[in-house]
């Protein structure tokens, strides 16, 4: 037995809810996990929305708006975090010793 249209809209509404509470907690290898349960909704779908299902799609579109905008911020965070990192990397190689530098030249030769 399949799941009615306006069950499987449903159960993509949930799953966004799910996906969006899980970027705000920053446990974004589950939202990762989460790419196939939605690919696996997203086959099961008619070609063309019931007419019933417009007021879940609204709310869908809501939803991964609001998910976007966490992602954009969890990504600038991430990028922030390695701009940190690549400078304590310049700060601490200011620190090692001087290396006798390589002869590239053999004089005895």
């Amino acid at each position: 037995m399949s799941e009615s249209p306006q069950a499987l809209y449903e159960r993509l509404l949930t799953l966004g809810v799910c996906e969006l509470e899980l970027a705000r907690a920053g446990r974004l290898e589950e939202l990762a996990a989460c790419q196939y349960a939605r690919a696996e909704i997203m086959r099961a779908l008619p070609g063309t929305p019931p007419p019933e299902v417009r007021r879940v799609l609204e709310q869908c579109l809501v939803i991964e708006r609001h998910l976007e905008a966490e992602l954009r911020s969890a990504r600038g965070a991430v990028l922030d975090a390695l701009a940190e990192v690549r400078h304590a990397q310049r700060a601490a190689a200011g620190y090692t010793p001087v290396r006798e530098r390589l002869r590239l030249v053999n004089a005895d030769a």
